[in-house]
């Protein structure tokens, strides 16, 4: 029946069983935190329970970054689409670098190419520090453009009422000495009042 529904262009409001499920629904974007932390735990438990298997600790290691990365191309869980990209491309950085783990098993007996491999993880370790770094850099740039922006707009402005408020003044001052000047016309010099 859903199907039915998502043919016809109709949106769940439309589903005669949508009330009793409402309070059901969950926010894909609010499990973000529980997703980290469980991605977390289990490689924890991995690495204790299964001290001698290196390939299932390199697999649970791609399978869980993989769900968090598609859990964040799917659901998008941060309100800022910079925020959201930062952390797409963080999580693919955690995946590109498992990749050389492989070569740190009985596969690879060579200590060069284990040399080499440890090199690359180290390269894709600062390659991602470079990266959030200069985000982070240019976040604050920004801020900072905007406010030193908003307090020279808001300088100009308190500048520019100053300005309107001593031309009114001086303009006050003008219309009453001119209004003097045309009541001293007309006052009489030799009435003692």
């Amino acid at each position: 029946q859903y199907l039915y529904f998502v043919e016809e262009g109709k949106t769940d409001e439309d589903n005669p069983h949508y009330e009793l499920f409402e309070d059901f629904r969950i926010n894909v974007s609010s499990m973000y935190p529980i997703i980290f932390l469980l991605r977390r735990y289990s490689i924890i438990l991995v690495l204790i329970t299964m001290p001698g298997l290196k390939y299932a600790q390199i697999l649970s290691h791609f399978m869980s970054t993989m769900y968090v990365i598609t859990h964040l191309w799917g659901s998008r869980p941060y309100e800022s689409i910079f925020v959201n990209r930062q952390e797409i491309v963080n999580e693919h950085m955690v995946l590109l670098a498992a990749y050389p783990l492989y070569c740190f098993t009985p596969w690879v007996w060579d200590i060069q190419r284990r040399l080499e491999a440890g090199w690359v993880i180290v390269f894709i370790i600062v390659f991602n520090i470079i990266f959030n770094i200069s985000l982070l850099c240019y976040q604050v740039l920004k801020l900072a453009c905007l406010r030193a922006k908003y307090f020279y707009v808001r300088r100009q402005k308190i500048k520019d009422a100053k300005k309107k408020k001593q031309k009114a003044i001086k303009d006050a001052l003008a219309a009453k000495k001119h209004s003097e000047f045309i009541a001293s016309l007309f006052v009489n010099k030799d009435d003692p009042n």
